[in-house]
């Protein structure tokens, strides 16, 4: 009776028990290796978002100096007009 009891484990040892260990052991590795994915990817994205930002106030700067550059421009040119007018009243 032992040796059927003992056959009768080990039967469902080995049909349930130890697929199961198996199929539990691949879901940890698969979970581990997601987890090391998003890890990757999130350290990815931010590094991109900082990049971003360092380019959007690159972006920003450039921008108001062009500004300031165009104001300096129209002034330039306004005074070179008025020059102008003032010599020819002067002839």
């Amino acid at each position: 009776m032992s040796k059927l009891v003992d056959d009768r484990a080990s039967l469902i040892l080995g049909d349930l028990v130890d697929p199961l260990d198996m199929f539990i052991s691949d879901i940890d590795q698969q979970v581990s290796d997601q987890i090391e994915t998003a890890k990757t990817l999130m350290g990815d994205l931010q590094d991109k978002q900082s990049r971003h930002q360092e380019m959007e106030k690159v972006y920003h700067k450039i921008s108001h100096e062009c500004e300031q550059n165009e104001i300096e421009i129209e002034k330039a040119l306004l005074s070179f007009e008025q020059k102008q007018i003032d010599d020819e009243k002067l002839n």
